[in-house]
Parts: structure tokens; C-alpha cells; sequence
């Protein structure tokens, strides 16, 4: 499951980050305790915005495999109840 490949955009995109105070604890202890030893707080953002793009098309890519999937289990069962009411009606006759 490849990741499409989109054209570049021409401009970047900036984020900001506010987290309330009641949350900001939270949120630092988690910085803290999953960053990269050199990581800044833009670069662990980054990071985790390319893992979520990337789990994002993971998750579009096998919905599509599974919707293909099932189609051709349907069809497969409608040729088997085709070929078994055929074979019925020549036994039958």
C-alpha cells in the first residue's frame, strides 16, 4: 500500500499550537517523555502530522482494498448461484 504521490504544494503550511493551561501539564509530560533527544517542539509536531498523514493513507489505500475484495466475493458468489440453478435445471430435466 504506496502512498500517493501528490505535487508539492507551493506554500508551506504554519501551525500553532495553544494549549490551555489546565492541559498544557499533560501535554508536556507527553512531549517530554516521547520527543527525540533533539527534537524542538516544531519538530516533534512534524513528526507526529507525517506519522498521521501516513496512517491516514494507510487507512484510505486498505478500505479501497477491502471494498475491492468484497465486490469480487459477491460476484464470485453470484457466478456459483448462476452455474448452481443452471446445473439444477439440467439435472432436472
Amino acid at each position: 500500500m504506496a502512498m500517493p504521490r501528490l505535487a508539492p504544494s507551493a506554500n508551506p503550511i504554519t501551525v500553532d499550537v495553544t494549549v490551555s493551561a489546565k492541559l498544557r501539564p499533560y501535554f508536556t509530560e507527553w512531549y517530554q517523555a516521547s520527543k527525540k533527544e533533539d527534537d524542538t517542539p516544531s519538530s516533534f509536531l512534524l513528526d507526529l502530522m507525517k506519522r498521521e498523514a501516513v496512517r491516514y493513507y494507510k487507512s484510505v489505500n486498505l478500505q479501497a482494498e477491502v471494498e475491492a475484495v468484497e465486490l469480487n466475493i459477491r460476484t464470485l458468489r453470484e457466478g456459483i448461484q448462476e452455474d448452481a440453478v443452471q446445473l439444477y435445471t439440467e439435472i432436472n430435466e
